[in-house]
């Protein structure tokens, strides 16, 4: 376990992004305070400054950082902010969000998607600057056709030369595709240091419940294989289904769902209902890079009778089996995993 050090003063600067608004407010806050108290600190200047926003109740209060929608009882570093990041802040009632820098990652899919230009296994910032990109030239192109409609020339000429200047960029600009991981927070706990090997989950309840908690290190390259039916995760579910005991375990959140959206474009999501083929699960693994040797996994061992001979000449139980094996020695069997 990495020691944790000890907590000091960081500045935050949270921003509103709606109807074109970007006000932005200063906060002082500790290192480990959690989003709650980020917004309390805010509020608190609301009100010795007469902010209309103060009256808005702190459960309308929505938060995003780099593609994430905040949680109000998580740590601020749990989502990597550190000193001097900006925070933006959204209320449902004010309208559609103007910065794509606040957009979560589903909205930021979403908006590409609809323009027919969304590439898959981007991190947020790469999407964040994809959409700005396109806005700015749509932005350009309102105004050139405005201009050309009241027969203003020289504007038009401006606009015309703006555009082949934001084209140009665009082309010389080199895109990174490989954004280096930032360190892991030392307050994050977590089993395991920082490793080029990949995690597995196979619980999608546990997974949904710690998600947050797990080091963005480990979640993004980690691997999904979930016991349980896709259909089920995604579809709208009728009220019967909604008053089934068990609904209550595979009813998640959108943020959770998003991410497992995500995961899925990177193909390293796999769900083992409702065929329960060990034959499909292995062929899935063969196709996932291994990051350690940069090769494709081995295939699963799924011959029964190579399962028999891992587990001895005995049976589970300590009895002699009477199918004409040569028994062993040994008092108790030996169990695989």
């Amino acid at each position: 376990m990495l020691p944790m050090d000890a907590p000091s003063e960081m500045t935050i600067f949270v921003r509103l992004c709606q109807r074109q608004a970007n006000d932005k407010f200063t906060a002082r806050v500790s290192s480990l305070a959690t989003v709650e108290t980020l917004q309390r600190f805010v509020v608190s200047q609301w009100q010795i400054t007469k902010n209309p926003l103060k009256d808005v109740p702190l459960s309308q209060h929505i938060f995003s950082f780099q593609g994430r929608i905040l949680r109000h009882d998580s740590h601020l570093d749990v989502y990597y902010i550190g000193d001097n990041d900006t925070v933006y802040i959204r209320f449902p009632d004010m309208g559609p969000i103007s910065n794509p820098s606040a957009m979560s990652s589903s909205e930021l899919r979403e908006e590409l998607l609809a323009r027919g230009a969304y590439e898959p296994n981007l991190r947020p910032q790469q999407l964040m600057h994809k959409l700005e990109q396109l806005l700015q030239r749509e932005s350009r192109l309102e105004r050139l056709q405005q201009a050309t409609k009241r027969g203003l020339v020289e504007q038009a000429k401006a606009i015309t030369q703006e555009l082949k200047a934001l084209e140009r960029s665009n082309e010389t600009m080199v895109e990174v595709r490989t954004v280096v991981m930032p360190p892991r927070p030392r307050s994050i706990r977590w089993p395991t240091p920082p490793s080029r090997h990949r995690t597995v989950f196979f619980s999608i309840t546990e997974l949904e419940r710690q998600y947050q908690l797990i080091p963005r290190d480990v979640l993004e390259p980690a691997l999904f294989l979930l016991d349980v039916e896709r259909e089920w995760v995604f579809s709208r579910h009728h009220s019967v289904q909604k008053a089934s005991f068990d609904y209550k375990y595979l009813a998640f959140d959108k943020d959770f769902v998003d991410l497992l959206v995500f995961k899925e474009e990177a193909q390293l999501v796999f769900w083992f209902q409702p065929d329960r083929s060990y034959e499909k699960l292995s062929a899935f693994l063969t196709k996932t890079i291994d990051p350690v040797v940069g090769k494709t996994y081995a295939p699963l061992t799924i011959e029964p009778n190579r399962w028999l001979a891992l587990g001895g000449h005995d049976g589970w139980e300590g009895k002699v089996r009477r199918d004409g094996r040569r028994q062993t020695t040994r008092p108790i069997p030996v169990y695989t995993a």
